[in-house]
């Protein structure tokens, strides 16, 4: 999942699908028609389009990657535990404002 919102991947896909759709109708309906076909695109990348996105990115098939907790071995369940102790969002937050000169932590 990282991978694909790192680059921002279901954004690009929505703003090529906008363009795409205003490029293709802009000279050849109403203004307002333009507007309701970018909304109809905006709710079908919401509904099926984003999913599919993330779902290329899912390790196939996801059932196999999911283990019980007491089936792991001890390494691990070490990794696991310290893995679920961490958040990435405060550690990057933390690691880009360590040397901001207070010492708040």
């Amino acid at each position: 999942m990282e991978k694909v919102n790192r680059f921002y991947l279901p954004l690009i896909v929505a703003t090529a699908g906008v363009v795409a759709v205003v490029g293709l109708t802009l000279g050849k309906m109403a203004d307002s028609a333009v507007l309701l076909t970018i909304l109809t695109w905006l709710i079908a990348d919401i509904l099926i389009v984003s999913p599919l996105v993330y779902l290329a990115f899912l390790p196939k098939p996801v059932w196999k990657h999911i283990r019980d907790l007491d089936s792991l071995t001890e390494e691990e369940r070490e990794y696991y535990l310290a893995e679920r102790g961490k958040n990435a969002r405060i550690e990057k937050m933390m690691k880009r404002y360590s040397r901001s000169g207070g010492d708040w932590q």
